[in-house]
């Protein structure tokens, strides 16, 4: 599914990732843990491309990315990538119905009510379905953006601490749920902290 070599990228002088190969599965779930700054999230996302590497190929499902194709790369992310932001990345102003709605109207889906329906049920956010998005708590706010990833119903899943603002029980719901999905052949790569939540992986990779 997703085969990288030689993988390099700086900031500045920085370098964050040097000479990196990495192999995943179809249908994994791989954790990605390591102390902050060592460069997970520049790893996941040079693999969502939505960063490009300074050197080195990436291959997505036996093809070589090419990240100067901005448009078809943006086609792959909206159709068969789900993207968990550590730092949610919601439209403040929108309620959250509107919010999980934004990718399947960005790939003109026909059944936008029912999936949405369906994810409000999944997620738990029936509650609070029609609040706007800045009068969320933390943890609701994880919960919508989860569902939103998850809209599309896409192949692979990259998820940036994924229940880093849930308690416990809900944290451990969300793994579950990322468990049936793999068994349905999901790729599925989680970037935590949490050694609850890598224990719920296939596979741990430590940077």
């Amino acid at each position: 599914m997703i085969v990288l070599k030689n993988i390099s990228k700086s900031f500045g002088k920085k370098r964050i990732i040097f000479d990196l190969n990495l192999h995943i599965e179809k249908g994994e779930i791989v954790a990605i843990i390591g102390e902050s700054g060592v460069g997970k999230t520049t790893l996941l996302n040079i693999m969502a491309m939505i960063d490009k590497p300074d050197s080195g190929d990436y291959f997505l499902n036996g093809k070589k990315v090419d990240f100067h194709d901005t448009n078809k790369n943006a086609k792959i992310r909206n159709h068969k990538i789900g993207y968990i932001f550590q730092d949610f990345r919601l439209i403040e102003e929108m309620s959250v119905l509107d919010n999980i709605s934004v990718p399947m109207m960005i790939a003109g889906e026909k059944n936008i009510e029912k999936r949405r329906k369906e994810l409000v049920k999944l997620f738990g956010i029936s509650s609070f379905y029609e609040t706007k998005i800045k009068k969320l708590s933390g943890g609701q706010k994880q919960r919508v953006a989860i569902a939103r990833a998850l809209s599309m119903n896409p192949d692979l899943i990259f998820a940036d601490e994924p229940t880093g603002a849930l308690d416990k029980k809900r944290g451990m719901e969300i793994m579950e749920y990322m468990k049936e999905m793999r068994d349905v052949g999901k790729t599925i790569v989680v970037v935590t902290h949490d050694a609850d939540v890598a224990a719920f992986c296939d596979r741990v990779i430590y940077m």
